[in-house]
């Protein structure tokens, strides 16, 4: 897994009436335990940044 790290958050919203690009399947067939636990640890770590 990759992370980027950006100084602010989007200011935007992308909206794609077709996107035939990286994820446009269905990704449900394709994670793993792994992939699902990264999401998890994700969303369990506080987003408020350095204090």
């Amino acid at each position: 897994m990759k992370i980027t790290n950006v100084t602010s958050p989007p200011t935007s919203v992308s909206i794609y009436d077709n996107w035939d690009g990286p994820g446009s399947d269905d990704i449900e067939d394709k994670l793993t335990p792994g992939h699902v636990q990264d999401v998890v640890e994700i969303f369990q770590t506080p987003l408020t940044g350095p204090l």
